[in-house]
């Protein structure tokens, strides 16, 4: 009798043990920050970093979509102190540029937004270097990628070589995600890990689909790639030599259900249609977050403009699944509808900060770049 007493409570404590496990959540404190704009950026940027300096300063910077402009704000009293504004073309010309990457003031990497080129700069936007990346060193062709947040997948430099992303070419083998570039040598190789296919879609006649929507987060040990439409994550050593899946399913979403690739799916479809975002690491709690987006449906057609708009800011409705250091899931915050953009969101020490800037938010104003901070709680 002691004996099945003790087996039941053995599978009690186990029970109990792990739901523990799984009690995480994000909770909204009363920490805001509130960044005034100038008449020409808008609230949606697509790239967004924050950047310490050596005496410990810290701002949160980001890219003028429409203009080739980094501005950097002290986060601490949230104020404009200066930009950055890279010249188009002559002799220090980059280009049009789309994300970027600050290993400090002295060395800015702008990826550029037509060509497989980084543009190496200053602050004060002085030319170094243009580092080519159209093909690897065998001679397989590359598609340019960019370093931005709204799909996240920042630039990484370790040691000599950058890190980052070869967009999907169904039409090539190998057809790899990830290559380096050594600034020294400006040898460009791919690393041995290809774009997976997506359940069933696979369609020859267009050089890339829905396998070119994800994100990538390198948490200092590890490359992990979040598909919008794959429930699995892959885990990648730092070469790629081993790469591991995991499944990190959102208890939101019943199923992914794949859009048409060939263009046959409308703006709404992908406003209400359910998958998975982009993924970032916490080190201060050795956490990450996955986004997914959960199906919904709207109660009237949306014009093309509102559409647009909605996937621009984030959708309707979101929640972060929260993973720990193993990848296993140890709690999902679901979000009110129409309140944050997921797609602008920035991690301190003091917790993660989500902007706040969506245009059905009742408090939303275009004229600022707002964010309200969540903290892990159990």
């Amino acid at each position: 009798m002691k004996a099945i007493l003790l087996l039941y409570l053995s599978i009690f404590l186990f029970a109990c043990n792990k739901e523990n496990k799984r009690n995480v959540h994000l909770e909204k404190s009363g920490r805001e920050l509130s960044l005034l704009l100038d008449s020409d950026t808008k609230s949606n940027t697509k790239s967004l970093f924050l950047y310490k300096n050596k005496t410990g300063k810290e701002y949160i910077t980001f890219q003028n979509q429409f203009k080739n402009e980094i501005y950097f704000y002290n986060i601490e009293n949230q104020k404009f102190e200066f930009k950055i504004t890279p010249n188009l073309d002559g002799n220090n010309g980059v280009g049009m540029f789309f994300g970027y990457y600050i290993q400090n003031l002295d060395s800015i990497f702008l990826t550029n937004s037509e060509v497989e080129e980084i543009a190496l700069i200053d602050s004060s936007a002085k030319l170094k270097e243009q580092l080519v990346y159209d093909k690897a060193s065998d001679g397989t062709l590359l598609r340019r990628s960019f370093s931005t947040t709204n799909f996240f997948r920042p630039l990484t430099i370790i040691g000599n070589k950058i890190y980052t992303i070869s967009r999907c070419n169904r039409n090539i083998h190998p057809n790899p995600v990830s290559i380096t570039i050594d600034m020294k040598t400006k040898k460009v190789d791919y690393l041995p890990f290809e774009y997976p296919q997506i359940q069933n879609n696979i369609n020859k006649m267009k050089a890339f689909g829905l396998e070119d929507q994800f994100s990538r987060v390198f948490d200092g040990n590890h490359f992990i790639y979040s598909f919008y439409f794959e429930e699995d994550i892959f885990v990648a050593s730092i070469d790629h030599k081993k790469i591991q899946r995991k499944k990190v399913k959102s208890k939101y979403i019943n199923s992914v259900r794949l859009l048409d690739d060939f263009g046959k799916s409308t703006i709404q479809e992908a406003c209400e249609n359910p998958n998975y975002g982009n993924m970032i690491y916490d080190p201060y709690r050795s956490v990450y977050y996955r986004i997914a987006f959960p199906e919904v449906e709207f109660d009237h057609k949306l014009e093309m403009n509102e559409a647009i708009e909605l996937l621009d800011y984030g959708r309707k409705k979101f929640s972060i699944i929260i993973l720990d250091k193993e990848f296993n899931i140890i709690g999902e915050t679901l979000f009110p509808d129409y309140s944050y953009n997921p797609g602008i969101m920035f991690i301190r020490e003091d917790g993660l900060y989500i902007s706040t800037c969506h245009p059905m938010n009742p408090l939303y104003n275009d004229d600022f770049l707002n964010f309200q901070k969540f903290e892990l709680k159990k």
